[in-house]
């Protein structure tokens, strides 16, 4: 009883002071009104990413990262271009021929991001990472149970969703 004794205490001295009611009842209203008008029309627009290019230099140190990242690549329906000897990929990017540059080398993989298409950049960078996540996997898994990597790969496609067409599923609603 003490608890609603105090409580309808409040309410009263609340609901007699005139400008703690003003700002109860208008306050809201007003903030309402300002974001609706701020906000309006920002979450119906969609947005368009195009055809993403990646330029890969693989330098062949690990022989399975690289088939393995150009199986996962060419699922992925992303453009990934082979370095061509005497490019810089970095410049490339730069200069906005190429939205990424991947570099493959025995101690992992390395993402440069381009500033021009940050949408792109962070898909490329999403698909990289769930790459990584599941060859990480695969890596431990073979190091405890060497032979079952088919089995572990098969359970994880068909248990999980490809990151890349959930990506693009979402970017085309």
């Amino acid at each position: 009883m003490n608890i609603l004794s105090i409580a309808a205490t409040q309410i009263k001295r609340d609901f007699r002071d005139r400008w703690t009611l003003i700002f109860m009842l208008a306050f809201p209203i007003v903030l309402m009104l300002i974001l609706g008008t701020a906000l309006a029309g920002t979450f119906n627009g969609t947005i368009e990413v195009g055809d993403i290019r990646v330029l890969v230099r693989d330098k062949g140190e690990n022989a399975a990262l690289s088939k393995s990242f150009s199986q996962e690549a060419a699922q992925s329906g992303i453009t990934f271009t082979p370095l061509q000897a005497g490019m810089d990929g970095r410049k490339e990017v730069e200069q906005n021929r190429y939205d990424d540059y991947v570099e493959l080398t025995g101690s992992g993989i390395s993402l440069y991001a381009g500033s021009q298409n940050a949408v792109a950049s962070g898909i490329v960078q999403g698909m990289i990472t769930a790459f990584a996540d599941k060859y990480n996997a695969v890596s431990a898994v073979l190091q405890v149970v060497p032979g079952q990597a088919d089995s572990f790969l098969r359970f994880i496609w068909k248990s999980a969703i490809s990151f890349i067409g959930c990506v693009f599923l979402l970017l085309s609603l």
